[in-house]
């Protein structure tokens, strides 16, 4: 059923399971057909861009949606709190209030030579972006954040506990990426339809807030939109 150990736990979250950047949706719409209860699917683009990118999203999406995940568009995970409820607001659905897993996988930016300065400028705006938003989307002890990269240069290269640690995040733990389930899941450029093969050797990185930390917020609520 699972492939890699990175995929099973994912679904073993349970409930309140947000995915952000899910480009076109086939990692997210293997997670459903598994089993994974309390999904919420976000993408940067459009609906009309991800249908105009992808080939294959229209039927990812209408899957999704006929499982009853809720589907958010034009989610910036740089101001992920209130770009969430933006998007929600427009859908007209609801939103968890807090989540216990955000999963973001293969960042991209889209922008820049791998490996140049310009690519590791913007990429690290971006998940610096990120780690700032999700801990303001996050409560409680089992909350954590998982970004799946790849292992090699230039991806290994970037500082991403160091990113995360400047908002309080800790690493906890890194599993192998898997794949996804049930061999659906498409890695695919950022600016073409084209589906390319993500190394074997990729990592989520799993992060969370330290014990002490989390136990002083627990009693805290975030709302969806990142206020308090």
């Amino acid at each position: 059923l699972f492939v890699g150990a990175g995929s099973a736990e994912v679904s073993a979250a349970g409930s309140r399971v947000l995915c952000v950047g899910c480009g076109d949706g086939s990692y997210e719409m293997g997670l459903a057909l598994a089993g994974a209860r309390g999904l919420t699917v976000s993408f940067y683009d459009s609906e009309a861009k991800a249908k105009q990118r992808y080939s294959n999203f229209v039927v990812n999406a209408n899957v999704l949606r006929a499982l009853g995940v809720p589907l958010l568009f034009e989610v910036d995970v740089t101001r992920l709190g209130p770009s969430l409820a933006a998007a929600a607001a427009v859908a007209g659905t609801a939103v968890p209030a807090e989540f216990s897993r955000i999963v973001f996988n293969f960042p991209q930016t889209g922008s820049g030579f791998p490996g140049s300065e310009a690519w590791h400028d913007a990429h690290a705006a971006l998940l610096r972006g990120f780690f700032a938003g999700t801990v303001g989307d996050l409560c409680g002890e089992a909350a954590e954040v998982w970004v799946t990269l790849m292992d090699r240069a230039p991806y290994s290269e970037l500082a991403l506990d160091d990113w995360a640690a400047e908002h309080g995040l800790a690493k906890q733990r890194a599993l192998p990426f898997g794949g996804g389930f049930y061999g659906l899941y498409r890695h695919r450029m950022t600016r073409f339809d084209r589906v390319v093969k993500a190394d074997a050797a990729s990592s989520c990185h799993v992060y969370a807030r330290p014990a002490e930390a989390a136990g002083a917020g627990a009693a805290e609520k975030c709302g969806a939109g990142g206020s308090r």
